[in-house]
């Protein structure tokens, strides 16, 4: 399976289980933005970056094509892809995302540790402690 320019290994299988639970759980802008019974449709997995590097497969979101890949649409809200400060700005940090995402499925928030300067490699990740 191949992950593009910025590849990482394969997912194990618990991380392909995360990412399919995260798939099918919906778009975490449209759950913010139209609440989270009324989404139904799976949506494509977002690896979050640290600097220009996927951070792993256990910090992904999910997004639909629409706030994954297209352009501003106003009855949507903005995309990803149509500039991150407008998106983040509206549905929050990456890891306020992937602490959303988390409580979506279920999983243990973890906590994406942030360098001043960006880094050839990626920062420890430490799991936040108490939190199921």
């Amino acid at each position: 399976m191949s992950f593009g320019s910025r590849s990482l290994k394969a997912p194990t299988p618990d991380e392909q289980r995360r990412m399919n639970k995260a798939r099918f759980s919906g778009c975490v802008a449209c759950c913010m933005e139209f609440g989270p019974e009324t989404v139904w449709a799976p949506g494509e997995i977002h690896h979050l970056l640290l600097g220009s590097v996927r951070a792993g497969h256990l910090y992904t979101i999910c997004l639909c094509y629409h706030h994954h890949r297209k352009n501003h649409q106003p009855t949507l809200g903005p995309s990803l892809s149509g500039g991150s400060k407008e998106f983040h700005a509206r549905y929050g940090s990456d890891q306020e995302l992937l602490d959303y995402q988390n409580d979506l499925i279920c999983s243990p928030r973890t906590t994406i540790q942030r360098t001043r300067k960006p880094a050839r490699k990626l920062s420890k990740v430490v799991p936040r402690a108490g939190l199921v």
